[in-house]
């Protein structure tokens, strides 16, 4: 039979526990408490009580955990705030804007020819690096060069400091051949106390470019509010309605 502390409430369903394990006093009457051989008590120890008690919180704290959890994904669902999956964001993002994968590195480019005719070619640079993969859109008019940007993509929490190293192979790559190019760290995470430091990274890095080439290598990061963003420009999502202002009355 269940027995419970008539000071803390604590239940005990072990019929040979005769002491609150959490605060140390008689779960039954003294007559009641069996006299051990060579003992002078049965009542636990400081160390064994606080033990219990250690036990006891931690179990505690999990269960709150894991019902903060639960009520995280019942309002995410009720209320429309659960986050959606990076990559599709950032698919759809780049399926909007016109860009394509492409993992064979391949960019289509174009030169005038003495005669002042057009005359196509194709630079190779890495498909992918890393967390980055190429992706490139079409050139708007004949005498332009495909569009190209690097993608990271970065569902969890990492050091985006060190994804920089990726970086800089890449914009070897395109400085090499001449190829202007947009770079992108993408993740649902907040970065906007590390943007200021990540930019100053990635302008340090390119001090091995020439100084009148700087400019066409450029670092973008669309972290969670720079992705909504974007998903509202380019009408991905609509984007929520501010509550009207009242009209003042015509007197």
């Amino acid at each position: 039979m269940a027995r419970t502390c008539a000071n803390c409430g604590s239940e005990f369903r072990d019929s040979s526990v005769y002491f609150c394990l959490n605060c140390g006093k008689a779960l039954v009457p003294e007559s009641e408490v069996p006299t051990l051989p060579n003992a002078r008590s049965s009542k636990p120890s400081r160390k064994t009580r606080l033990r219990s008690k250690e036990e006891s919180l931690e179990t505690e704290n999990r269960k709150l955990k894991e019902e903060i959890e639960e009520l995280k994904k019942t309002s995410a669902v009720l209320f429309g705030t659960k986050e959606e999956d990076l990559k599709k964001r950032v698919a759809r993002i780049l399926k909007v804007s016109g860009y394509e994968s492409d993992i064979f590195g391949s960019v289509d480019r174009t030169y005038e020819k003495d005669d002042g005719s057009r005359a196509y070619y194709s630079t190779n640079v890495s498909g992918f690096l890393g967390n980055f993969s190429l992706y490139t859109s079409p050139a708007k008019y004949d005498d332009e060069d495909e569009v190209v940007a690097y993608v990271g993509e970065y569902p969890a929490v990492t050091d985006f400091e060190k994804e920089l190293a990726d970086l800089r192979v890449l914009l070897h790559e395109c400085s090499e051949a001449g190829l202007p190019c947009t770079f992108v760290i993408a993740t649902n995470e907040d970065l906007s106390d590390h943007k200021k430091l990540l930019t100053k990274h990635f302008n340090q890095i390119k001090t091995f470019v020439r100084r009148s080439a700087r400019s066409s290598y450029q670092l973008q990061i669309w972290d969670r509010a720079a992705l909504a963003e974007l998903e509202y420009d380019l009408k991905i999502k609509v984007r929520p309605n501010t509550a009207a202002k009242p009209r003042p009355k015509k007197r």
